[in-house]
């Protein structure tokens, strides 16, 4: 378990402020829940979060930044440099750098993630890659995709209907369960509406956007639990998403939302998954400069470098930096509460 320790500074920043606090966050969230995890694995104990970022090259260095920062959130800043290399969404392009990444001993791909990559290095087709891993956990929504879509938020200008496809195709390459899928879409909608509008207005704009064709179920992660009742456990795709929203809705800090988060998850991969979702979403709201500053300092050089070179060049991809606004006062609490092979999105074309 990881312990909420020191206040944060909620800063609504300028649109690249706030498009270096996604990808920081995801980073930053994605240790967080993994350290968690490897913590509570080992002890049983709770651990610090000063602590669980301060143990230096032993976590961070070795073996290396991608491992230290968990699968979802080094696949989420693939998928920005594929975004950024390509002005569009090319299946076989992600495929090719997650396996990169997956070939990393130390980096652990969830389980349905790992099988659809395995099977399309060995010859198939990514659809049917994606379906024969499925098989793994039938009925089960695995929350793989979402972190590492959120990052196209950024990328795509504004474009509701191309971020619905955008991060639709993504999220198939390696999960065929549609709700894995529309839980993907739902989040990445729900981030490119919380640059504009407070948490609790964002999910119900997210809900009429999405409701005609998301199964359900996954319409229950973008409804905030209850003030009385606890936030909901990061299982599933539902549920990491669901928490996320809860717990942005409840509460100002970047900390206690990103800490809380990464206690949620289920396992060494889950506990990441939910961590680096909740730290982009809440990186999106707040800006890098909520981000405490510890915490950024603890990831390595060339991680900080590249979560700042991907910030400003993700929203030229979409036509310039202007596409993400200046959040809203009323985006911020006043107070804590407790697809087949090759196929393409488009990015629009700049100006």
């Amino acid at each position: 378990m990881v312990r909420a320790s020191s206040p944060g500074v909620v800063s609504a920043g300028g649109p690249t402020d706030r498009a270096l606090g996604c990808l920081l966050g995801l980073c930053v969230g994605g240790a967080l829940g993994r350290a968690a995890a490897l913590g509570a694995g080992s002890s049983g104990d709770a651990v610090e979060v000063e602590d669980a970022l301060a143990w230096g090259p032993d976590t961070l260095e070795i073996p290396g930044p991608t491992a230290a920062i968990g699968a979802p959130a080094a696949f989420a800043l693939a998928t920005a440099e594929s975004w950024v290399a390509h002005g569009l969404v090319v299946e076989p392009d992600l495929a090719r750098r997650w396996c990169a990444l997956a070939r990393e001993g130390d980096l652990e791909a969830g389980a349905i993630t790992r099988a659809a990559l395995d099977a399309w290095s060995d010859g198939a087709p990514l659809d049917r890659a994606a379906a024969m891993a499925s098989r793994l956990r039938p009925g089960r929504a695995g929350d793989g995709p979402l972190a590492r879509a959120l990052p196209l938020v950024l990328g795509v200008g504004g474009d509701r209907l191309l971020l619905r496809r955008a991060a639709y195709r993504s999220a198939t390459v390696t999960h065929a369960d549609p709700v894995a899928a529309f839980v993907t879409v739902a989040a990445c909608l729900f981030g490119l509406d919380l640059l504009r509008l407070p948490v609790a207005e964002a999910g119900r704009r997210t809900v009429q956007a999405v409701c005609e064709d998301l199964p359900l179920r996954a319409l229950d992660a973008l409804r905030p639990a209850p003030p009385q009742e606890p936030a909901p456990a990061g299982q599933d795709a539902v549920g990491v998403l669901a928490a996320a929203i809860t717990l942005l809705a409840r509460f100002e800090r970047f900390e206690t939302v990103v800490v809380d988060a990464a206690n949620r998850g289920g396992g060494l991969t889950g506990s990441a998954s939910a961590g680096a979702l909740a730290g982009g979403l809440a990186g999106l709201r707040d800006g890098a400069e909520a981000i405490p500053r510890r915490w950024v300092e603890a990831l390595t050089p060339d991680l900080r470098a590249r979560c700042a070179r991907l910030a400003e060049t993700l929203p030229q991809a979409a036509g310039g930096a202007a596409a993400l606004p200046e959040a809203p006062e009323a985006a911020v609490p006043a107070a804590p509460r407790g697809a087949g092979d090759g196929a393409a999105v488009r990015a629009p074309e700049p100006g």
